[in-house]
C-alpha cells in the first residue's frame, strides 16, 4: 500500500554493496497546481501566448544545450568556428525574443566564454 500524499517511484541507490537499487514513492507536486486558479481565470488567447513562450524556451535551451555540447566535444572546431556557432545562437534566441539581446549577454555569454576560455587556452 502506498502511504497517502505519495505517487511514483524513483530509483535510490542505497549503500548497500552492490545489492539492487530500491525503489523510494516521489511526492506529489503540489506547487505545480499552486497556479491553476490564475491559469484558469485566463482567457484562452492568454493561455496560448504563455504556452508558445513556455515552448519557445524550451527551445532556446535544448538550442543552448546542442551549441554547448557541439563545442565541447568537437575537437575540430577552431576558436572562430566555436564564436561563429555563439553568434548563431545568439541570431536564434533574439529572433525568438526580439529586444532581449542583453538578457541573453548576461545568461549565456559567461557560460560560453567560460567554455571557450578552457577549451581553447588549455590546447
Amino acid at each position: 500500500a502506498k502511504p497517502a500524499g505519495w505517487t511514483g517511484f524513483r530509483v535510490e541507490f542505497a549503500e548497500t554493496g552492490g545489492a539492487r537499487p530500491r525503489r523510494m514513492p516521489l511526492p506529489r507536486r503540489r506547487w505545480l497546481f499552486s497556479f491553476a486558479p490564475e491559469l484558469s481565470s485566463m482567457t484562452p488567447e492568454r493561455q496560448r501566448q504563455i504556452e508558445n513562450e513556455d515552448r519557445m524556451i524550451r527551445r532556446l535551451r535544448f538550442l543552448v544545450d546542442l551549441t554547448f555540447a557541439t563545442i565541447a566535444q568537437d575537437d575540430t572546431l577552431s576558436l572562430d568556428e566555436a564564436w561563429d556557432h555563439v553568434r548563431a545562437l545568439k541570431a536564434a534566441a533574439l529572433a525568438m525574443f526580439p529586444g532581449k539581446e542583453q538578457t541573453f549577454d548576461l545568461i549565456y555569454m559567461p557560460r560560453f566564454s567560460r567554455l571557450l576560455a578552457e577549451k581553447f587556452v588549455a590546447n
